[in-house]
């Protein structure tokens, strides 16, 4: 005969609850050796931005981040206090180290920014004001409030109108609209073309380039592998410039039958080229 023994409800109760708890703790073990093996950032600051180079002034910026949001942090700098994260798509970005808690550090290794690629060279722009109106034109009467900007954010700056009084951004989600340059600082400011075709009578700039091979092929695309050539040009033929890439490897000019076409910047001579917009 068999004797099965009854315990009390109570009894029964608590070792339940004594072999959950052991579970538990089990599961906690797992997950806190696994975290062990990266460096996680916290952030701290409401917004952060994340840039392309581990830099406020040359780094584009490529995306934002909101506070207590956790990353694995992937690298250091050894010159400064930046991190590199992947970001929820994917992508590797570099924050500033005094907005994020860093957990493991160690753990990330640590790179030479010089070995990074350097970001192609764009001018941005700081706000200054607590909030700045962005428009659709550059005129404070006219143009149309798109958006409202807040104080040390930072956008990529696309033109400027004749007189460098109103400047263009690009936003974060991607439209263009015009800001009072009295509430802005600007960082490389020179490089930025006019791009402002709101006045009755814009300042005609005209930039020309000249072939400086015997010959030069013209293609319809910036590309010598993917362009198709659609006309041969000669040494000394000058033509008007009427757009660029962003490296200036690549311009795109008017030909005499009023066709567009792209040629290699290396055997072709721009004067004014900065005037250029950049248009791939």
């Amino acid at each position: 005969m068999i004797y099965r023994i009854q315990y009390p409800q109570k009894i029964r109760g608590l070792f339940l609850l004594l072999m959950t708890s052991l579970l538990m703790i089990s599961g906690m073990s797992i997950i806190q050796t696994e975290a062990q093996t990266t460096a996680s950032a916290v952030v701290t600051a409401n917004h952060l931005n994340v840039r392309d180079y581990p830099n406020h002034l040359t780094g584009n910026i490529i995306a934002r981040i909101g506070q207590n949001e956790v990353y694995i942090a992937t690298a250091q700098s050894s010159i400064n206090h930046w991190w590199q994260l992947r970001l929820s798509d994917g992508r590797l970005g570099w924050v500033n180290g005094n907005y994020i808690t860093v957990y493991n550090g160690h753990l990330a290794p640590v790179i030479n920014p010089g070995q990074v690629a350097p970001p192609i060279q764009t001018t941005t722009a700081t706000v200054t004001a607590n909030h700045l109106n962005v428009r659709h034109i550059p005129n404070p009467y006219t143009g149309t409030i798109i958006a409202r900007v807040s104080q040390n954010e930072v956008y990529t700056v696309i033109g400027r109108n004749a007189n460098a009084s109103w400047w263009q951004l690009r936003l974060n989600d991607g439209r263009l609209g015009w800001v009072n340059g009295n509430y802005i600082s600007l960082a490389n400011p020179g490089i930025v073309p006019i791009t402002d075709n709101s006045l009755p009578n814009p300042p005609a700039v005209t930039t020309t380039g000249t072939v400086t091979a015997y010959f030069l092929n013209v293609r319809t695309a910036p590309s010598a592998l993917h362009g198709l050539r659609i006309e041969v040009i000669a040494n000394g033929q000058v033509f008007e410039v009427v757009g660029r890439n962003s490296t200036n490897t690549w311009w795109q000019i008017r030909l005499n039958n009023g066709g567009l076409g792209w040629v290699s910047g290396y055997y072709f001579n721009v004067v004014n080229g900065h005037l250029v917009p950049v248009i791939l």
